[in-house]
């Protein structure tokens, strides 16, 4: 029980990490719609680079992972 609490809050602090990011961004971008036209560090910001972070670092290792774990049980 004590390792499902475990992981309980592990995701838990992973998912407002991620909300606190969604909300920065928003209200970043909201500053440079309205106050700072030429503000360049958004631009550097992108789903694409986040997509792209999330398959190399996410995804590929969990895949491989996953393929490691199912060849020894075979």
């Amino acid at each position: 029980m004590n390792i499902f609490i475990s992981l309980t809050q592990v995701l838990f602090i992973i998912s407002a990490i991620l909300f606190a990011g969604v909300v920065f961004f928003s209200f970043a971008k909201l500053l440079k719609k309205n106050y700072f036209h030429n503000w360049k560090i958004l631009d550097y910001v992108s789903v694409g680079y986040a997509e792209h972070l999330y398959k190399k670092y996410i995804l590929d290792p969990m895949v491989r992972l996953k393929s490691i774990i199912f060849k020894e049980n075979s």
